[in-house]
């Protein structure tokens, strides 16, 4: 929703104001990774992993090759689970602060990360180029398939590529949006043209420093930082607010 919420504004109420993205302002060090894998939100809250994507992303990651410092991000059930697909490979597995993540995606020379808002946002801001991974959960999903209409994830698979009709819809109710994408996960992961498309789609490489550029200055058309514009704001509302 972060792409059109501009033209959608008056259905917050008349005092809606639009910010921009509320993230720290960083910048981008010299590459000393080739690769950082960032699965992001592939374990839930309860340490559970869903199998089926993890065992997809794993196969896909197996063929894939890793340059000198490469590392995958992940919560730790997620990373014993990618370590016995994966085997002894040039890449290194681990669990990190938030802080620590962005750092690590700050120094390399391409991201390839699930489609979560917070760190396309910040992948997009510090201006490396980022490919992505499938969608994990039912707003992935919907960030994916708007980035790539926007023409910012030119090569990522979806799995709707292989079930247009998966049934999910946008503003669907919690209870029936997460069992359909669970199922469309479930139904095409096992699929060898997914498998290739997934291959596909992390080998295409293409022209980089175009494509970081152009991911880079959608993030600077959503405006200034948000944290920034609240900050100036709150005390007027909250004056108002006492005053009524």
């Amino acid at each position: 929703e972060f792409v059109d919420v501009g033209s959608r504004l008056g259905e917050a109420g008349p005092t809606a104001t639009l910010v921009g993205p509320i993230v720290a302002l960083r910048r981008r060090g010299p590459s000393t990774r080739s690769v950082v894998v960032n699965l992001g939100g592939g374990e839930s809250p309860s340490g559970l992993v869903d199998p089926a994507y993890t065992d997809f992303v794993g196969r896909a990651l197996a063929d894939m090759p890793f340059g000198p410092g490469a590392i995958l991000l992940a919560g730790d059930a997620c990373i014993r689970v990618l370590r016995s697909l994966l085997g002894n490979r040039n890449l290194d597995m681990m669990s990190a602060s938030h802080e620590a993540a962005v750092a690590m995606m700050a120094q390399a020379e391409r991201v390839v990360t699930a489609p979560g808002l917070t760190a396309t946002l910040e992948c997009f801001q510090l201006g490396v180029p980022t490919l992505f991974l499938p969608p994990q959960n039912y707003s992935q999903w919907w960030i994916l398939k708007k980035l790539r209409n926007l023409g910012l994830a030119p090569a990522a698979f979806h799995w709707e590529d292989l079930l247009p009709e998966s049934g999910v819809r946008e503003r669907m109710p919690e209870a029936t949006r997460a069992p359909l994408v669970q199922n469309a996960i479930r139904n095409v992961a096992n699929d060898d043209q997914a498998a290739e498309g997934m291959r596909e789609s992390l080998n295409a490489i293409g022209d980089l420093h175009d494509l970081a550029r152009r991911q880079h200055a959608f993030f600077e058309s959503l405006g200034p930082n948000g944290a920034l514009q609240v900050a100036h704001e709150l005390p007027t509302l909250l004056d108002r607010e006492g005053e009524a």
